[in-house]
């Protein structure tokens, strides 16, 4: 990874170094047939490729060195994956999708589609949106996990356990537990049906399927 990382990193550094003008020579001579099989759309093409270029310029790591003899091991391997599945969403976006499929999308993936692909962005939004609608209306329900991460693309909640009142329900709901555990006090409020569902919720999300194999009344 440290090899791949190191080229593209220093690739991009390059890339967003060179003045405007020299960025676009480069960009023609790299890709000599878009102006000549699209000269229409090649402007556009030249100005995503920049974007891009700057948008991951910009989320590189830092290495901590604040003064020039200051010595520092450079970014972590975790900010190195970081950037690159970053450098990855940028180069292919389509790979969004999947994220979007395995439940692993971040706020960082839409980040780059809202920076770098704006056009594109909005179409997918458009596509789910319909997809959406068109399994609700046959009763059809995707799993939780799912749906936090089509919540997380399209920027809304999808049913009421995603909305901050029901996230601040829950955290206060676990806040009183914690400080009443080993010490009852009297007239405790007890978590709600609506609470308790929701906290069962997110407790299925991140349980293993060895749990939910052992979980009372799962398969």
């Amino acid at each position: 990874m440290k090899n791949d990382y190191d080229s593209k990193a220093t690739q991009i550094r390059q890339l967003a170094n060179m003045p405007p003008d020299q960025l676009v020579d480069h960009l023609t001579n790299a890709h000599p047939n878009i102006s000549t099989v699209a000269p229409n759309i090649a402007p556009h093409i030249f100005s995503t490729a920049t974007n891009a270029i700057q948008f991951l310029n910009s989320k590189l790591p830092s290495h901590g060195n604040e003064l020039p003899e200051d010595q520092s091991p450079g970014p972590s391997p975790a900010a190195k994956t970081a950037w690159l599945d970053l450098h990855k969403t940028v180069s292919d976006p389509t790979t969004v999708l999947d994220h979007v499929k395995n439940g692993t999308l971040n706020s960082h993936h839409v980040e780059a589609m809202q920076a770098v692909y704006p056009d594109l962005h909005q179409e997918m939004l458009t596509k789910i949106t319909e997809h959406l609608g068109s399994m609700q209306s046959k009763n059809q329900q995707l799993p939780y996990a799912k749906r936090m991460a089509i919540s997380k693309f399209i920027g809304q909640p999808l049913d009421s356990t995603m909305t901050p009142q029901s996230f601040q329900a829950i955290l206060s709901s676990g806040s009183q537990s914690n400080q009443t555990q080993g010490s009852p006090q009297k007239n405790q409020k007890k978590a709600s049906g609506v609470e308790l569902n929701q906290l069962n919720k997110v407790n299925e999300l991140y349980e293993t399927p060895l749990q939910q194999r052992q979980t009372p009344g799962k398969g």
